[in-house]
């Protein structure tokens, strides 16, 4: 017999808890606005870089002072990415789901209205603050919500968000930039984020609220923990690592406090985030495989960019739909995971994902300057194809062991390894590829001299000669050049062993129960 559709006491309507149509109805209805916030938010992660120098000129600021703008929301979202879990238990997710995208909102409103680099900074901490908690919570709400037959399927519309959102970014960054200005580029997140709201209201759940105490020293320490080491990562190619004082208090500072957080919150019941979930096998691989498999994915799509737009001279717009396919094929491929996870067990797919990146990335270091556009796709569609296999299944794999309940402290957990791994990715990607060309440069510049006849021969191509004064800086900008190229093509050949590296870690992952991978009956898959 059919079980009415729950609601809370002031009469929203809520998703079921027994399947049925209404049920289905419900969490199809959910399901979207969770996606519509987590694109949202994912979204404003890249579409503000096209906009960058827009911002530079109207706010009076200078290329490496206006990159704060990126640094403030990503460690304010770094910091509070850890006390999801607990902030959820503490008041609730629909509570916390509703004031993390209303105040998304609302801090992207004052960031279209800044009129000095202080203030934009400051807004844009308070929008990393307001958005951190919509993601992890936005995981959980669609794991507790489908039943474990339907969690591959819920996780793959969940992951066309988290996939889209960085290949869109710079496309409507730039269109909106170039039709409007910069402003736009937040003050889209208005209607989109007001229509989210409305339909998280009218689906979720009211929650009762938790009580007890949390270890407020704990907290605070381990958000200044990780705040400083995002501070690091996000600067220390710029400040040259190390040898910047500024980077190096950073990393010693950022060490210490989350040591010491770790050493605390396994000896204390009311830790603000309980990492002894990581015993549960699954879920402690799923984080370090996706902490690991940052530098390739988030590595790829920051200097993927660069390499299009500053080397093949691409407008960002045209490059921007460039990268277009990684996301299509992305979709196309949680799509037929939605399909055939019924088959096969996560961690095939999550090697699956694996090797095809590392293929598409491998492509991607066998081009070069003479490289037309429609070189660039079939590349680029393969590793996107990969990803979209790995990260589906790399979320299932996560979640499966876990008991419903910690499914929202493990978001918690599995998101920070992502968030970390994407700047660490983004940190290493640039810093090799700063010395790869710097290497380059020095190799290839030393056959640039008055005895190499080949440097007469391209010379005399260009009309000019050794003595032309115009020749130095010729040849200087071909070296440059050729040095750039030659280092992101490198970049991409480590990539793509990066992605084969994981492969053995997948294979320590435990057999899921088969009701928890797809349809079937309850049996392991070994």
């Amino acid at each position: 017999m059919a079980t009415a559709p729950s609601s809370d006491p002031r009469g929203a309507p809520t998703v079921p808890d027994m399947p049925g149509v209404a049920a289905h109805k419900g969490r199809a209805l959910m399901a979207v606005a969770v996606m519509m916030a987590t694109v949202m938010i994912i979204l404003d992660k890249t579409i503000v870089n096209v906009a960058l120098p827009h911002m530079a000129g109207t706010l009076g600021a200078s290329p490496d002072q206006i990159t704060w703008v990126l640094t403030s929301y990503i460690v304010a979202e770094a910091m509070v990415i850890p006390l999801s879990g607990y902030l959820a238990r503490r008041f609730g997710r629909r509570n916390v789901m509703l004031w993390s995208v209303g105040g998304f909102v609302v801090a992207s409103v004052l960031c279209s209205q800044a009129t000095s680099l202080g203030e934009i900074v400051v807004f844009r901490f308070i929008q990393g603050v307001a958005g951190a908690s919509v993601i992890p919570l936005s995981q959980s709400l669609m794991v507790d919500a489908f039943e474990p037959e339907q969690r591959g399927r819920a996780m793959a519309f969940w992951g066309m968000g988290i996939m889209v959102g960085p290949v869109m970014g710079p496309i409507l960054g730039g269109t909106l930039t170039s039709a409007l200005d910069w402003p736009w580029v937040f003050l889209i997140n208005l209607p989109v984020g007001a229509l989210t709201l409305l339909v998280l209201a009218a689906t979720l759940r009211h929650e009762p609220r938790g009580s007890g105490r949390v270890d407020v020293l704990g907290a605070l320490v381990l958000a200044l923990g990780i705040g400083a080491l995002q501070v690091m990562l996000d600067k220390g190619n710029i400040d040259n690592w190390f040898q910047s004082r500024f980077i190096l208090a950073c990393a010693v500072l950022g060490v210490a406090l989350v040591g010491w957080f770790v050493a605390r919150a396994l000896t204390r019941r009311d830790a603000v985030v309980d990492i002894r979930l990581l015993r549960d096998r699954n879920l402690a691989i799923a984080c370090i495989i996706m902490f690991v498999f940052g530098f390739g994915m988030f590595g790829t799509l920051s200097i993927l960019p660069l390499f299009l737009e500053n080397l093949m001279n691409y407008p960002a717009v045209d490059a921007g739909l460039l990268l277009a396919p990684q996301g299509i094929l992305s979709l196309v491929s949680m799509g037929l995971y939605a399909r055939l996870n019924s088959t096969l067990p996560p961690r095939v797919f999550v090697m699956s994902g694996m090797v095809f990146s590392a293929l598409g990335a491998w492509m991607l270091s066998g081009l070069s300057m003479q490289a037309g556009p429609w070189n660039f796709v079939p590349a680029i569609s393969v590793m996107g194809f990969g990803m979209g296999f790995f990260f589906v299944a790399i979320s299932t794999m996560a979640y499966a062991t876990l008991p419903r309940e910690s499914t929202t402290e493990a978001a918690s957990l599995y998101n920070l390894a992502r968030t970390l791994g994407q700047s660490i990715g983004i940190s290493i990607a640039a810093t090799l590829q700063t010395r790869y060309a710097q290497a380059q440069w020095d190799m290839l510049g030393g056959h640039i001299n008055a005895f190499n006849p080949a440097v007469k021969q391209w010379l005399s191509a260009q009309g000019l000669s050794l003595s032309d004064p115009r020749a130095p800086a010729l040849l200087g900008q071909l070296l440059n050049q050729q040095a750039q190229s030659a280092a992101f093509l490198q970049v991409f050949a480590l990539i793509a062993l990066s992605f084969l590296g994981l492969i053995p870690l997948a294979l320590l992952a435990r057999g899921v129960p088969r009701d928890r991978w797809g349809h079937g009956e309850r049996e392991k898959a070994d």
